[in-house]
């Protein structure tokens, strides 16, 4: 049916078909522009988003980028057409028109203004039509902006939005710190050979989930886990349970890479390898938390001295505590007070405002030494201060 509505419309308005590209460069030629009828000029944006939509809205191949160009090159095109006549400020050639169409468009549509306006200087060459081309392009990217809707889906509002952003944003320290400051030895090797039995018993004895597999000079060949020996043949050599597709953490890795590698596997560990991919240690979730935990005291701390009279408060909140159960904004903590972090159940927590305290939280803050000692009586509990 796509196939079919973009046949039909190509019969009556054939310059629709096709990428577009070679209409968009006649539209730069002012002769050849007002050689090509109104009506076509006028009708061609409409009739490309409607071909577009059928084509790419019923499973055909094709992209998003060419038609905005296309579109946004003959909206411009159409302005420079009407005004022609009768603005007698309007330029004689319709390529600026052209040029700031298409960046209107696209740009507004792929919610990349300030990269859209860059482009006019590079495609231009000059600096002259970056002002009329910001103007358009801000009008409308406001326009598009005022639903939630994009061109892509797949598309982020904000780079807070994106996992691939998420840590560096909410973690900056992360990338400072190595895998090889927060691991721990390795309680188990399971060696490859080893019966399921004896892989079981000993993960039992130990209480371990799981265990890396190493080969000989304990070089790393996989991850074994307990479930997986749950159902093997006790006689079978362990190496038939082998996840290989579990990732090892290189030492040297930044913990923002090795907090990434443990969203990728079902477990909440994996093992470390040196340079020579021999096993070295293990890192886990609580470690990475700790190892953040540590770096972020450590910078508190660096800032509690340079700023005079602050000091760093990190204390548990209690279930009688009196800030318990209440937002940070409404925990009547002393004014200047920062709260930083906050630990819960094992998960490092970027608090807001909003964000409601609960026993057994650990809170980190910055606070006046003058009220230092009333956060951590609104967080940990105690008597009341004397009324003055």
């Amino acid at each position: 049916m796509g196939a079919v509505l973009v046949g039909l419309i190509g019969i009556g308005l054939p310059e629709v078909l096709g990428t577009g590209y070679g209409w968009v460069q006649e539209s730069f030629a002012r002769t050849r522009l007002l050689h090509l009828p109104l009506l076509v000029v006028l009708a061609l944006p409409l009739a490309r988003i409607v071909a577009t939509g059928f084509s790419i809205g019923s499973g055909g191949s094709g992209g998003i980028f060419g038609p905005g160009m296309v579109i946004g090159a003959f909206t411009g095109a159409a302005v420079w057409r009407l005004l022609e006549p009768i603005a007698p400020a309007v330029p004689h050639g319709p390529a600026p028109f052209v040029v700031i169409g298409m960046m209107a468009c696209f740009g507004s549509i792929a919610r990349a203004p300030l990269a859209i306006m860059l482009m006019v200087a590079e495609m231009t060459g000059s600096l002259q039509s970056l002002a009329p081309a910001m103007l358009a392009v801000g009008i409308a990217t406001l326009i598009v902006r005022r639903g939630d809707a994009t061109i892509y889906r797949s598309q982020k509002r904000t780079r807070l939005d994106s996992p691939a952003h998420r840590l560096q944003l909410g973690m900056p320290l992360l990338a400072g710190l190595r895998t090889a400051e927060v691991m721990r030895p390795p309680t188990l090797l399971l060696h490859a050979g080893t019966s399921v039995d004896a892989a079981r018993r000993q993960l039992r004895a130990c209480r371990l989930p799981g265990a890396p597999l190493v080969g000989a000079d304990s070089v790393s060949a996989g991850v074994v886990r307990a479930e997986a020996l749950a159902g093997a043949n006790p006689d079978a050599p362990v190496d038939a349970v082998n996840d290989p597709t579990s990732g090892a953490v290189q030492q040297a890795a930044a913990l923002d890479v090795a907090l990434e590698s443990l969203g990728e596997v079902p477990a909440r560990w994996a093992p470390v390898i040196d340079s020579g991919q021999h096993v070295v240690g293990i890192v886990t979730l609580g470690d990475i938390v700790r190892g953040y935990r540590k770096a972020l005291a450590s910078s508190l701390g660096l800032m509690s001295r340079v700023s005079e009279g602050t000091t760093v408060v990190e204390a548990k909140v209690s279930p009688e505590a009196q800030a318990a159960g209440h937002s940070i904004r409404d925990a009547g903590l002393p004014a200047g007070t920062i709260v930083v972090t906050m630990e819960r159940g094992g998960s490092l927590l970027f608090p807001e405002g909003a964000t409601v305290l609960e026993p057994g939280d650990v809170v980190s803050a910055l606070a006046r030494a003058s009220g230092a000692s009333e956060v951590r009586r609104l967080l940990e509990g105690g008597t009341d201060p004397p009324t003055p």
